[in-house]
């Protein structure tokens, strides 16, 4: 059976999924606060990933024009079929989310 991939740059932030999912499940949580549930398994689009949101207000509408800059549908979405290269690609662009835009003077 194929299992998920392992980033080796993300591990500190992996997390072991939830112990009642049939799949396989890892779960990363960033510093930002978001994060992504990735599943393998027979009842799963292939090797998907879910955004996970913070648990604070944010600005949804700054989040979701970095999220479609990924060229996914991850934000309103779980975004499958994935092959490795992708899955680190939407990994790390949801590790740099910023909650707010970040005004200077």
């Amino acid at each position: 059976m194929k299992k998920i991939p392992i980033i080796q740059e993300l591990e500190e932030f992996k997390k072991q999924g939830y112990e009642d999912n049939p799949n396989e499940q890892v779960i990363y949580i960033f510093e930002n606060g978001f994060g992504a549930s990735v599943i393998l398994g027979k009842h799963s689009y292939g090797l998907e990933i879910m955004l996970i949101t913070p648990d604070y207000e944010f600005d949804k509408d700054y989040v979701k024009s970095q999220l479609l800059k990924l060229e996914s549908d991850l934000y309103y979405d779980v975004v499958g079929y994935l092959n490795k290269e992708k899955m680190n690609e939407l990994l790390k662009g949801i590790q740099k989310i910023k909650p707010f835009l970040e005004v200077t003077e």
